[in-house]
């Protein structure tokens, strides 16, 4: 009984089960029975409790970004310096969310690496381009997640479902992992409904789709979709939800 009291003390008054056990007001069989429903819902407890700390300890906020058709024009497959082409406003966009106290961190579907168009390796190069020209304006991308398969046009390796190709939240999830994202305070912005269909089952609370990239029908967007121009328009409505 000293060991329950111990291990067990504000669970249940184990000084009068224990007199009634004594006095044969209850059985060994029903002592064991509430015991171990009481440890059950003390481990219950304690994985909710952890499970709410974690949430708790996403402090920060971010703005999940397509890559093609929101930052860059839309092109087949762009995996070269040369045809890569800011969207106008962009650097100026992304700077205003970043002053706003958001983490930008982009999320695309790379295809064209399944198909092999072009390599990994091509695409990290072309990426710390990007990087570096957003840093010359004083912009600072947080981080850039990528899914290098395709389902059913993949080769190799790169052949197979994945759990973070858009419309599947992996990549946004990941996110919040390594920067320990708020996604009640965090936004995407996508060009396709794949895009926002992440960041629906991922539970990001704003959700943007703008006019600049893949074309789209106005009846097809799930409500509560923002549908905007770019992402100036993007900068605009995050500074109004503040």
């Amino acid at each position: 009984m000293i060991f329950w009291q111990n291990h067990c003390p504000k669970l249940f008054p184990w000084n009068m089960i224990f007199w009634r056990f004594m006095s044969g007001k209850i059985s060994l069989c029903c002592i064991f029975r509430t015991v171990i429903l009481l440890i059950s819902g003390s481990r219950k407890t304690l994985k909710k409790r952890k499970m709410n700390t974690i949430v708790s300890g996403n402090i920060n906020k971010a703005l999940f970004v397509d890559r093609d058709g929101v930052i860059n024009r839309e092109k087949d497959y762009v995996c070269r310096v040369e045809d890569f082409e800011f969207i106008a406003g962009v650097m100026e966009a992304l700077k205003k969310v970043a002053v706003l106290g958001y983490k930008i961190i982009v999320i695309s579907n790379q295809a064209g690496i399944a198909r092999g168009y072009y390599s990994e390796e091509d695409f990290h190069r072309i990426t710390e381009w990007m990087r570096g020209e957003f840093r010359k304006k004083g912009v600072e991308v947080t981080d850039v997640y990528y899914d290098p398969t395709h389902p059913e046009y993949g080769t190799g390796k790169y052949k197979r479902v994945s759990a973070r190709r858009k419309p599947a939240p992996g990549m946004i999830l990941d996110a919040v992992r390594d920067h320990r994202i708020n996604l009640q305070q965090s936004a995407l912005v996508g060009d396709k409904l794949t895009d926002i269909e992440a960041g629906r089952r991922a539970g990001v609370k704003h959700l943007f789709l703008v006019r600049t990239g893949h074309p789209f029908r106005d009846e097809e967007v799930p409500a509560g979709v923002k549908i905007v121009e770019d992402l100036r328009e993007v900068a605009e409505k995050l500074k109004n939800i503040e």
